[in-house]
């Protein structure tokens, strides 16, 4: 092996090392952050993930489903709720997903934002293919590919 792949390949572990550092460190700040917003998330598993705009963990407590949502700098900003996708769901997004580009898509899981202003829902959805899309929507129905906080 030459000296410079030596070199190269050193270095790349060195990254991968440092990168996974830095992950565990944002991790445990966000968890002692949400241990303090959610005292119940202190005896449950918090399964992490960290899309582009930001972070997000998902857990269960109690039997119910939730995902609290960061920003890119590790500040909170909301928390959804898995729901049923039925009847309750506000009519406007009900109207507006039967109007957009997912209608031919099954809703897997719906999220809704537990805050009362500036609601934010989630959908994970399969398309007729059996591929797997994730689409926001606002409280208005309108749909994007990323959280309202995010735009």
């Amino acid at each position: 092996m030459t000296r410079k792949l030596r070199l190269l390949i050193s270095i790349l572990i060195f990254a991968a090392a440092d990168l996974a550092a830095q992950d565990n460190s944002i991790n445990a700040k966000l968890t002692a952050d949400l241990n303090k917003r959610v005292p119940g998330t202190r005896n449950v598993s918090l399964n992490w993930a960290s899309p582009r705009f930001g972070y997000y963990a998902r857990y269960i407590i109690d039997n119910v489903e939730y995902m609290s949502l960061y920003d890119k700098q590790g500040v909170y900003k909301e928390t959804l709720e898995k729901k049923p996708w039925d009847d309750r769901v506000p009519e406007i997004i009900r109207a507006e997903f039967g109007n957009s580009a997912y209608n031919m898509c099954s809703v897997l899981t719906f999220w809704e934002s537990m805050q009362t202003y500036n609601k934010d829902f989630y959908l994970e959805l399969m398309d007729r293919d059996g591929k797997s899309q994730a689409t926001w929507v606002d409280e208005n129905g309108r749909f994007s590919n990323q959280p309202g906080f995010f735009q």
